[in-house]
């Protein structure tokens, strides 16, 4: 899957503008961290990756995060998120060998652990 895992990133359920996703990835921002990145090899086998973004319910009101996919790191998703809002995301990777998940804290509001990106059942398609 990734090799840029970090000690705050989550698993599981999220609670994304007041719906629960029951199988996310986040990334809890803390102690100056404001990128995380997750590189996926599809090998070419997938049409689209589906996911919806947003931030944890519980992160900071000031808290706005960059949201990007890149496929052969090439740009194919970004958008700008802040609290209480969030975006079904329905991309083409089809013939993509690598795809590219990152998420980028925009401002430095609060203290460690006040702002977790989500990728809410993030999903591959055929």
């Amino acid at each position: 899957m990734t090799t840029d895992t970090d000690l705050y990133d989550t698993r599981g359920v999220a609670n994304i503008n007041g719906v629960v996703y029951t199988n996310s990835q986040g990334a809890q921002f803390c102690f100056g961290s404001t990128q995380r990145n997750w590189k996926y090899d599809l090998g070419r086998r997938y049409g689209s990756f589906l996911t919806t973004i947003g931030l944890n319910d519980n992160s900071n009101a000031k808290a706005v995060v960059r949201y990007e996919i890149f496929a052969d790191e090439r740009l194919l998703y970004s958008k700008d998120v802040s609290l209480g809002k969030s975006y079904s995301v329905d991309v083409s990777v089809k013939d993509v060998l690598r795809m590219r998940l990152v998420s980028t804290l925009l401002t430095t509001e609060g203290v460690c652990g006040e702002a977790t990106a989500e990728w809410g059942d993030a999903r591959l398609g055929s």
